[in-house]
This record gives structure tokens, C-alpha cells and sequence, in this order.
């Protein structure tokens, strides 16, 4: 049975069936989540003392102890009045008996209807009625399909006030948005760790290449720039010590390996010339990194964005889910506001854009990105697609959504040719194969000195094949001039289906069009290794084209003579479109004691350092760990099924670590030497500050 079969009104069932058990505090709480707009999940847990108020009211009824949930409804926008309504208009939608299974934590509960707002309530079904004993927050709800009432069109306030930049007047405007992000991983305690090398991974075939292609662009002054976002974490893991020198190694070691296939293939037509190929560039990254840039990679991109290829901005601090944080403001500036603030340490300036992570909107967190300065964030096409009133030119016009702040929708096409596992650019037959590899290929006694502590066989980076026919396990040799054939073509291709696309886009909508393709920046070298190469070779056809300009999304909005206004929903980029990957049932049991140590961090914010330097330190790593443990890659590994102990560790790791320094600031016990082990493991974010999540 799939996971979505099971998400009938049900318990919850846990991950893969395995055995687990479920965090229990003795506190009564109720939290309602919105996973898709036709099902919410509800957890809870009853402390003993309210239990035996329950149980106490039922005897008195003479009946068994029966607990019910019911979802109550109301029209979204009436959830903001409900404290001064007299009699609020609250339907109730669905009900749940929760006979004998109050201990299970979780039910998935169907919804009748999609939109509105809707709250939980658990509470007693008695004789007497239905007796409520925990209320959630109300959550909005995200409504199936277009709205029927069209918006209009407004006169664009941040034209006004913007300079014209060129003198161009193109049928549209290409904003490339590479979104760069991998969660804080470091483990000094290993000589070699495995999840450390997604770092050494990135850096080599995605990073390092990415700022090569952008820096030989400002040499030669060439028009045209991307934007690209750059997680916290990810800027965290660039600045570390340990983490330089161990990459450092590493492309010390790729080099000896490579060097290793020059003599291996020596003579060979097909992996000679191919292995010569990967000991230059292995040494031109070894150059790259430790002469010209003395390992500092976030310097690297502040200067090509100095030099005017690029434009910066940034994610959430941990790249924390914002939807399923049901605390809302608290939970969200502690993840914007770190971020921001980040930001500006590392970058030097704030940020004007936002990643939201994995393109997650829920309703208001535009309110907490203008606080903070934020002027636009990207989200799915279904977000603006469905957004109240229904947007008239789609994704093709920026949307005002309140606070000065636009969300700007993805745009389909640009997406389906890159990102299709059918029609991408990225299966051609003759670009290099990922998936064969030397780390796998090679005898292991040949590669063994070169993997992960204990020999765990990996990719290493060196691969000698072309995906040739994925119908079959065959492989040729890969050619890279062949691929640099397949690359030209293919950016020629994409220009001109966005020409032709933003001709038929302004024609319609009566202004240049607005066009958002947002990738992740590890697809390109990494995942596709020629895909630097293609951006380079998109970038200078769009120099070349009078129908298209590649700006950043500020510039284009600024250009813009008319902008759209509405509301859109809860939505991501993310299967499904909603909430599915991060709440199923092999990941939902995080959420409980994720929000509730949310609302503790709240209190102890408020509470505040009270002059004391220890309780001040204590309550950055509490923010620190709260904020780990928010992380959203832990869910969607978890949900993919690959690393999925590594993820579970990760998880419970700092929600204790959370719980430890919580109840040392509660009992005023702080263990100083503890402090500073947790301190010296996750001492992220330096200037952190606990008031934001007040």
C-alpha cells in the first residue's frame, strides 16, 4: 500500500513500519497542518493531568473516556475577526473518534471542501455534547483551481521611481534565478564523512565551474546576468576552517586519482584524451581555489557580483519549511531574520530577494520579508495561477502581494526543457552519464584510499561515459566535444522558444514579459555536467536577441509599466505542488516536537538574557539548534528514502540538543562546558540573534 493510500482519515502510520516512539512531554498541545487543499494533519498529545480531567467528566456521564477531534471552517480573511464576532460563522467539516488511539500522536483528516480557514479542536463526545479541551491555530487552506474573478492591472509604483536602465525596450525580460543550498553539515569527529563530501561535490562541479563561466563573462564584459541565492548554511560551510582544508585535500586527492587514469588509459582512444581532460581540470580547481581565491568562495561571489554578472540574495537560514511552522511570525523571523542578517555579515550588503525554501508561501510571510526589507520571492506557477483575484497575465507580470513585496511565479516552459526527465536538455545521449563512475567502476582496492572512512564506495567525480540510450544499461564513451556540439544547439533552441514565447506573451498582455526560471544551482556541473557551459552559451544568445534582455528580478520589475495584485496560497515547488513531501507518513512524527519547541524558544525568547553572558550564549545555541532541527532536507530525505538514519540523527540530535539548553535556562543550570561542546559542534551563525524569535 502507497503512502498515499493510507492517507485516509487513519492514524498515522509510522515510517516504513519500523518501530518508533513518539516524543511525549506530559504538556497538552494541538497543532493543525495543511498538507494539500483537501487534507489537513492533526497531532496533539494530552497531558496526564488534563487526561484525568477528561476521564473524570466521563464517569460523571457514566460513559467510557471518548475523545473527538473536529475542523472547524470559515471563509478565509473571517478568522482575522472571529475574536470579536459575537457567534463566529465556524462550520464544522470533518470529525474524527479517537477511540482507543489517543497515543498515536497523528491523524490525516480529508476535507470536504478546499479553501477557507480551518482550526482543530480536540475535546470529549459526551452524552451532553461534544466538550472541546485543545484548540490549534487557525491555518489557511489553499483553494483547488483558478479563481473565476479576474484582477486588474495597476499602474507599477516602483517604475516610477527607478531610473531607465537601458534604452532597450524588449518583448521580455529572462530572470535566471540559481538557487544555491546545502544543509550545515560538519563532523569533525570523522576523519572522512560522507554527507561532508556533498559540500566537496558542489564546490568542484558546481561552484567553483559556475564562478569560472561568470568571471570570464565580467572579463570580457558581457551583457546579461543571473541572480542566485545563496543559502546560510551554505555560507556557513564556505567560511568554515575544517571544512576549507578538508576540500582542499580532497581536490588534492582527485588530482593523485586522476593522474592515476592518465597512465591507466594511456594509449586507450576512447579514456586517454578524456582522462587527460579530468587531471587539467582537477588542477585548474586546485589554482581556482587555493591561489586565487585562498579558499574563500563567498568572496568569489561578491566580486562577481561586484563586477555586474551577478546579483546575490538568500534563503531561509536553515532552509526551513515556512508553511508547516503553524507559530507563524515568531517561527518565520527567526528563519528570514537570521538569514538577512546573515546576509549582510558575509555579503556586505541586505538582501533584495528571496528564495523561500522549496519555494514554500504561506500567507503572510510577506508581511515578515518586508519587516526584514525583502522586495520579491519566487514560488510555483500554481501560486500565482490560483491566487485571488486570478492574475491576468499569469506568471507574466510580477504580483503585488502586499507591504511592497512581489512573489514572482515560475515560469512553465523554461522549466519543463531544463528540469523534464523526458524532454530536458540535461538526457541528451551524448552528455556525460552521472550515474557511472569510477568510484563504483574501479576495482575497490584501487579506489578504496580515495573514498569515505570505511570504504564506502561513492562517486569520485571521474566519469568516462555518455547516457548514450537509458532504455538500456549500455554506455558509450563520452566525448566532450560532442557535448559541446549538443550545447550550443540546445542553448540556441531555449533562446528561441522564450523569443517566440515573450513575442506571444506582450502581444497578449500588452507590455514586455515577465519571464522566472529558477533552477538549482547544483543541477549545473554536478548533475549536468555541461550545464555551465549551456548557461554561458544562453546568456550571449540573449545578449544577441532584440526580443529578450536576462536581468534580475528587481530590474525587471522596476521596468515594468503595469503590476498585478492578489493573494496567493499556500503552495511549493515540491511534488505535488503543496505540503506532500515534508508531511507524509514517513516524516510526519518531526512536527510535534518541532513546533513545540518553536513555542518554548518563543517564551525563553521573551524572557530574554536577563544581563547574564551565559544564559545570552545558551539562548543563541537554543536559536541555533531550533533552527538545525527546522531544517527542511531532514523531511525530504526522509521522504526520498536515501539517508534516511543520517536525517533521523540529525533531527533528534538538535531537538535534544534544544531540550537540554531549554530546561538549563528554565532551571537557571547552565553547564558551561557543555555550552561550549555545543558551541564548538554548531557555532553557526555568530551574531544570531534570540529576540527574533520572541
Amino acid at each position: 500500500m502507497s503512502s498515499l493510500d493510507r492517507l485516509a482519515v487513519a492514524p498515522a502510520p509510522d515510517a516504513a513500519g519500523a518501530a518508533r516512539g513518539l516524543r511525549l512531554y506530559g504538556e497538552d498541545c494541538l497543532h493543525l497542518l495543511v498538507r494539500d487543499p483537501r487534507r489537513v494533519f492533526a497531532t496533539w498529545e494530552i497531558s496526564p493531568a488534563l487526561a484525568a480531567l477528561a476521564s473524570a467528566r466521563a464517569r460523571e456521564e457514566r460513559v467510557p473516556t471518548r475523545y473527538q477531534i473536529r475542523v472547524e471552517r470559515i471563509e478565509t480573511g473571517a478568522a482575522a475577526a472571529r475574536a470579536v464576532a459575537t457567534k463566529p460563522a465556524a462550520i464544522t467539516v470533518a470529525t474524527v473518534d479517537l477511540s482507543g488511539a489517543l497515543s498515536d500522536g497523528g491523524w490525516y483528516i480529508d476535507l470536504p471542501v478546499s479553501g477557507g480557514d480551518v482550526r482543530a479542536l480536540l475535546g470529549l463526545s459526551l452524552p451532553s455534547g461534544f466538550h472541546a479541551l485543545l484548540y490549534s491555530r487557525w491555518a489557511s487552506v489553499p483553494p483547488e483551481g483558478p479563481c473565476p474573478e479576474q484582477g486588474p492591472w495597476e499602474a507599477n509604483v516602483a517604475a516610477a521611481d527607478a531610473a531607465p536602465i537601458s534604452r532597450r525596450d524588449p518583448s521580455g525580460y529572462l530572470s535566471i534565478l540559481l538557487h544555491a543550498h546545502l544543509p550545515f553539515i560538519r563532523h569533525p569527529e570523522y576523519e572522512d564523512s560522507l554527507e561532508e563530501r556533498w559540500l566537496d561535490e558542489a564546490l568542484l562541479e558546481s561552484y567553483l565551474p559556475l564562478l569560472r563561466m561568470l568571471e570570464g563573462r565580467a572579463a570580457r564584459r558581457a551583457p546579461g546576468l543571473v541572480t542566485i541565492s545563496l543559502s546560510p548554511t551554505l555560507l556557513a560551510m564556505l567560511e568554515d576552517p575544517l571544512l576549507r582544508g578538508r576540500f582542499a585535500r580532497r581536490l588534492e586527492h582527485l588530482t593523485t586519482l586522476a593522474d592515476r587514469d592518465v597512465v591507466r588509459y594511456r594509449g586507450d582512444s576512447r579514456f586517454g584524451p578524456l582522462a587527460e581532460h579530468y587531471a587539467g581540470r582537477f588542477r585548474a580547481a586546485r589554482a581556482q581555489y587555493e591561489e586565487r581565491y585562498r579558499r574563500d568562495v563567498t568572496a568569489a561571489f561578491r566580486n562577481v557580483e561586484a563586477s555586474g554578472v551577478a546579483r546575490l540574495i538568500t534563503c531561509g537560514a536553515t532552509h526551513g519549511f515556512l508553511p508547516l511552522m503553524d507559530l507563524r511570525e515568531p517561527s518565520w523571523r527567526g528563519q528570514i531574520g537570521v538569514a538577512v542578517r546573515e546576509f549582510e555579515r558575509q555579503i556586505g550588503h541586505r538582501p533584495e530577494g528571496i528564495w523561500l525554501p522549496e519555494c514554500g508561501y504561506a500567507p503572510g510571510v510577506e508581511v515578515v520579508l518586508a519587516e526584514f526589507g525583502v522586495r520579491y520571492f519566487a514560488v510555483d506557477a500554481h501560486a500565482i495561477a490560483h491566487a485571488r483575484p486570478r492574475p491576468a497575465a499569469g506568471t507574466y507580470a510580477p504580483l503585488r502581494v502586499g507591504s511592497g513585496v512581489f512573489a514572482l511565479g515560475r515560469d512553465a516552459e523554461s522549466s519543463r526543457q531544463v528540469w523534464s526527465s523526458t524532454e530536458g536538455y540535461p538526457g541528451d545521449p551524448d552528455y556525460r552519464e552521472y550515474y557511472r563512475d569510477q568510484g563504483f567502476d574501479l576495482p575497490l582496492e584501487e579506489v578504496r584510499e580515495f573514498l569515505p572512512s570505511g570504504g564506502t564506495r561513492t562517486h569520485l567525480g571521474l566519469k568516462y561515459h555518455r547516457i548514450t540510450d537509458r532504455r538500456f544499461p549500455h554506455r558509450e564513451a563520452y566525448d566532450p566535444e560532442v557535448a559541446r556540439e549538443r550545447v550550443l544547439a540546445h542553448a540556441a533552441h531555449f533562446v528561441h522558444g522564450r523569443e517566440e514565447q515573450a513575442r506571444g506573451a506582450a502581444r497578449a498582455i500588452g507590455q514586455p514579459a515577465f519571464m522566472l526560471a529558477p533552477y538549482d544551482a547544483e543541477l549545473f556541473g554536478h548533475w549536468w555536467y555541461e550545464g555551465p557551459e549551456w548557461l554561458d552559451r544562453v546568456l550571449d544568445r540573449v545578449a544577441g536577441s532584440e526580443a529578450l534582455e536576462a536581468t534580475d528580478p528587481l530590474d525587471a520589475i522596476r521596468r515594468l509599466p503595469r503590476t498585478q495584485t492578489g493573494n496567493p496560497h499556500l503552495s511549493s515547488w515540491g511534488e505535488g505542488g503543496y505540503c506532500e513531501v515534508w508531511l507524509d507518513p514517513v516524516n510526519d512524527w518531526i512536527y510535534r516536537p518541532l513546533l513545540r519547541a518553536a513555542e518554548k524558544m518563543r517564551v525563553l525568547a521573551q524572557e530574554g538574557d536577563r544581563g547574564d553572558k551565559g544564559r545570552a550564549r545558551a539562548l543563541k545555541q537554543a536559536g541555533r539548534e531550533l533552527l538545525l532541527a527546522q531544517a527542511s532536507d531532514w523531511a525530504f530525505i526522509m521522504k526520498t528514502g536515501t539517508l534516511v538514519p543520517y536525517a533521523r540523527r540529525r533531527t533528534e540530535e538538535h531537538l535534544d540538543r534544544f531540550e537540554t539548553l531549554a530546561a538549563a535556562l528554565r532551571g537557571g543550570t547552565i553547564d558551561e562546558a557543555e555550552l561550549a561542546g555545543m558551541e564548538e559542534r554548531y557555532g553557526l551563525f555568530p551574531d544570531l540573534d534570540p529576540g527574533l524569535f520572541a
